[in-house]
């Protein structure tokens, strides 16, 4: 199994990425999304097949308290091809951005978890 921290979207952004999927879908190049299924818009900023769940919790909690929100503008938009086609959009790299990703991979990291 596989455990991941993930930055969720608001929900009008949300709404717009779910409008894209849908009409892809229609064009036959995406599996249709619905606020329904498991996996909504999200930026994944680690994945590990194993963790400790509290210790992982506690490092989800404390890097939070040390940042603010911020915005993100994205940049294209992307389809991976397997056997289900995954719509994804790449957030323009910016310095909060980076130091979240970085802070919770050397937090993960110093924890032990792989």
């Amino acid at each position: 199994m596989k455990f991941a921290i993930e930055i969720c979207l608001d929900d009008t952004t949300t709404n717009e990425l779910i409008n894209v999927w849908n009409f892809l879908h229609e064009g036959g190049l995406a599996e249709p999304q619905t606020t329904k299924r498991p996996y909504m818009p999200h930026i994944s900023l680690v994945v590990t097949p194993n963790l400790d769940i509290e210790k992982f919790s506690d490092i989800t909690r404390e890097v939070a308290q040390r940042h603010s929100s911020f915005s993100l503008l994205f940049s294209h938009l992307g389809l991976f091809r397997s056997e289900k086609e995954i719509l994804f959009v790449a957030p323009k790299v910016c310095n909060p951005l980076t130091e979240l990703h970085l802070d919770v991979f050397n937090s993960v990291t110093n924890e032990g978890t792989n």
